[in-house]
């Protein structure tokens, strides 16, 4: 632990920022993270918050903003779409190895779900600029 330590992520540098790849490991690992480590009450949630979530992006796209919108043209958008389709799809084939280790991380858990929960909401990024960010 260091309180005082400072990461700086560059968003894109290995992949690329248009890089299909770089999209699906964003969307596999978002979903992942998510069934390991939420509370029951926020990963319900999430299939809902998910539907918002897509038709937030699209809505951003159109206007050319957020991810999808740094896509130019229809045919570059719909590629970037299916790549986001295929990081869900990753996602779920992993999913039995990740319900594992969700239970691994419920056995050493040191906050109660509630706790979690509470942390998890007071830092959430809001669904527009989640949706309407861009590299």
């Amino acid at each position: 632990y260091m309180p005082r330590a400072v990461v700086r992520h560059h968003r894109g540098a290995t992949l690329g920022v248009r890089s299909r790849r770089r999209l699906e490991l964003i969307e596999r690992n978002r979903v992942l993270l998510a069934v390991k480590l939420f509370p029951w009450s926020l990963l319900w949630l999430n299939v809902m918050y998910y539907g918002m979530r897509v038709c937030a992006g699209l809505w951003a796209a159109v206007r050319r903003r957020g991810e999808i919108g740094k896509h130019q043209g229809g045919a570059a958008k719909v590629e970037a779409m299916l790549a986001l389709l295929s990081g869900d799809l990753q996602a779920m084939r992993l999913l039995p190895l990740m319900w594992r280790k969700r239970r691994e991380v419920e056995s050493i858990r040191k906050l109660t779900p509630k706790e979690t929960r509470e942390l998890i909401l007071r830092f959430r990024i809001s669904l527009k600029e989640l949706t309407e960010q861009a590299i």
